[in-house]
């Protein structure tokens, strides 16, 4: 479970700021049109002044609590959205960059909610056969300087012809193998 409530915080607050500037920007907008409907209402004698600065302080109150509530939803919904789905992206490049190091013990963690779930298991499951198909290239590499060196234990003139037939094998296991 990933406990950082910023995942990236350069990201996820510049990302915040655009989300939360443009609904602000839009609710001020409809507000101040709404506002000047009501004005223009007003001043062709549909409601007398009195009535008009009490309905106006209740539209500014409503329209404050509104905008709170949006905001409030917005910051909301960036963490939702920074834990479940921008989250298990940072997780998984992290993972990328210790595999890159050399680092294959590292496991990335995963949480029921993340969205991008069958990924880092696709990741995973990938960096398991790495491992495995690197343990035998390994061991087959092993096996083949165990087998030079065998080969190489007994050197003497007499044997040249045999031990080049013995050293061609080996090749040829080498070349199968990297195949």
């Amino acid at each position: 479970m990933r406990k950082k409530f910023l995942i990236k915080p350069a990201l996820q607050l510049r990302h915040l700021f655009w989300t939360l500037s443009v609904a602000f920007i839009c609710f001020a907008s409809c507000y101040l049109l709404f506002e000047h409907l009501v004005t223009m209402s007003v001043t062709e004698g549909a409601m007398d002044l009195a009535q008009w600065l009490a309905l106006r302080t209740a539209t500014r109150i409503g329209f404050a609590v509104a905008l709170t509530v949006l905001l409030g939803a917005i910051g909301l919904e960036n963490y939702l959205f920074f834990h479940t789905i921008a989250g298990p992206i940072f997780a998984l490049e992290k993972g990328l960059r210790r595999l890159a190091e050399g680092d294959y013990s590292h496991v990335i963690r995963l949480r029921e909610t993340d969205q991008l779930r069958d990924v880092i298991l696709a990741f995973e499951d990938m960096k398991t056969k790495v491992i495995a198909r690197i343990e035998m290239h390994e061991s087959a590499a092993r096996t083949l300087a165990a087998e030079i060196d065998k080969a190489l234990a007994d050197v003497s003139p007499r044997n040249v012809e045999a031990l080049m037939k013995k050293l061609k094998e080996i090749r040829e296991q080498a070349e199968r193998l990297a195949a």
